[in-house]
């Protein structure tokens, strides 16, 4: 005869429980159940929510960095100049072009960057 040993668990927001199931095929030759209370759980969904749009800044980043690096060759920029450009792509207004307000205007060497660029990436 072949046993069988089955585990159910529970996964609630406090209470956990686990059932534990010995067999040999038609019988139940032992069975146990426990129950695991986590006093200390904080329902807040702040410090989650914190903690996702931390994560999406984090996955921003390092894509805006990775496509900076496939468009333009930052190895032809001294150090401190590659440094420079990746401090700005930490910024989110860095990582992306626009001009949605008056007082946010493109500026030239905004344009020259483009011109230089990514322009010849287009043709």
């Amino acid at each position: 005869m072949s046993k069988k040993l089955t585990i159910s668990i529970d996964m609630g927001a406090k209470n956990n429980g686990i059932f534990i199931v010995k067999s040999d095929g038609k019988a139940i030759e032992s069975k146990k159940a426990s129950c695991i209370v986590v006093d200390n759980i904080n329902f807040s969904k702040v410090s989650r929510t914190q903690n996702r749009h931390k994560d999406r800044n984090y996955k921003r980043r390092d894509m805006a960095k990775k496509l900076l690096a496939e468009l333009v060759d930052l190895q032809s920029f001294d150090e401190e100049q590659q440094e420079l450009v990746r401090g700005l792509l930490n910024n989110r207004g860095y990582t992306f072009l626009s001009t949605a307000t008056e007082f946010e205007g493109v500026t030239v060497e905004t344009v020259e960057f483009l011109v230089k660029y990514i322009e010849p990436l287009s043709k």
